[in-house]
């Protein structure tokens, strides 16, 4: 696709995102009589903007970003609708409101997802046949686990085979996990089943293949919302597992993908049509609600930690050391941020 397209909708994507984000934080200000100063999406210099009341909402330059700026945040403010004055669960569910508002967006597009994927079914985890009869897998078996991965939906499925090699180096003929079935009613391990089967055609082409298929299941409204969710319950996981095997050392400091790396999903995504694309948001939406819940001081998570600390001291932290660390934390995360893109360009040559 023209590079100059996919920026577009790389901007777009993020700009929904960020502004899905920070709306979360805005409502709930507005909601709880908060003085909201300004709504912006974008960092650096202003492009435009117009106020209306005591708001100011503007676009700015670098699309990284957004924040919502309200009284007595960041300053010292006697004005008793400013930030700093309101109770402690106020602020803490201002704080929390843009990850839930991702979460919410996530869980909105799986469902919507689950909805249009097929007319007639939905995809369950009950092996419905095997293309190979070396494999421990019988039809009937009801998939409990993968690779120690719980498994409730069809995503989960290749997730969890996919983490019996995260390297992702591994010939897929090759790959080797533990299943665990409910099989006869009785929860059966399978130590050392092989997933994959090397399927040879008439015209003497080869493709390596999953060795079991799934039942399908009757689609009903209930059954969309249950699958939409644990759709979106998955993307959580996978995140979740994403940073712990980072931390792990289960993965290599190189898995990690900026704005740059982002840019060219999106680009391949846009290649298969817009449900590629609405499965992308969905999972970088999750992705940010995640992030943002990290207990570091510059992010959403971190600034709920220290409210939550100073709801249990029952006074308000030291204001220099809280802005010292909510700095220090951001500078740090735009330096990664920045190394991670110059990595990412550095791959494209």
């Amino acid at each position: 696709m023209n590079t100059v397209v996919t920026i577009i909708l790389t901007v777009v994507m993020f700009g929904i995102l960020i502004f899905i984000h920070e709306f979360g934080h805005f409502i709930t200000a507005k909601m709880f009589k908060v003085k909201v100063n300004e709504f912006a999406l974008g960092m650096g210099p202003k492009l435009f903007g117009f106020g209306k009341g005591e708001t100011t909402y503007s676009l700015r330059l670098l699309p990284i970003g957004g924040y919502v700026s309200m009284e007595g945040e960041t300053e010292d403010s006697d004005d008793p609708r400013a930030f700093r004055k309101q109770k402690v669960w106020k602020r803490i569910v201002i704080s929390g409101a843009g990850v839930f508002m991702n979460f919410v967006l996530g869980l909105a597009i799986a469902i919507s997802l689950v909805a249009v994927e097929n007319p007639q079914y939905l995809v369950s985890t009950t092996v419905a046949g095997v293309l190979s009869e070396e494999t421990e897998l019988k039809a009937g078996d009801k998939i409990v686990s993968i690779s120690g991965y719980r498994v409730f939906s069809g995503e989960d499925i290749s997730f969890g085979v996919s983490r019996s090699d995260p390297t992702g180096k591994t010939e897929l003929i090759e790959l080797e996990t533990e299943f665990v079935v409910i099989r006869d009613g009785e929860k059966v391990t399978l130590p050392n089943v092989k997933p994959f089967v090397r399927v040879t055609y008439e015209d003497k082409t080869q493709e390596d293949r999953y060795c079991f298929y799934v039942e399908p299941e009757e689609k009903t409204f209930f059954g969309v919302v249950r699958h939409g969710f644990f759709e979106a319950v998955s993307y959580v996981r996978t995140t979740v597992l994403g940073l712990v095997d980072l931390i792990t050392g289960r993965v290599g400091i190189d898995s990690l993908g900026g704005v740059v790396k982002i840019g060219q999903v999106v680009g391949e995504a846009s290649k298969y049509g817009v449900t590629n694309l609405l499965y992308l948001m969905a999972l970088i939406s999750v992705n940010l609600g995640v992030m943002n819940l990290l207990p570091i001081p510059a992010l959403d998570g971190g600034r709920i930690v220290l409210l939550a600390v100073e709801g249990v001291m029952r006074k308000p932290l030291n204001e220099k050391v809280e802005t010292a660390l909510i700095s220090v934390t951001m500078i740090l995360l735009l330096l990664l941020m920045l190394l991670v893109t110059i990595k990412d360009i550095i791959t494209l040559f």
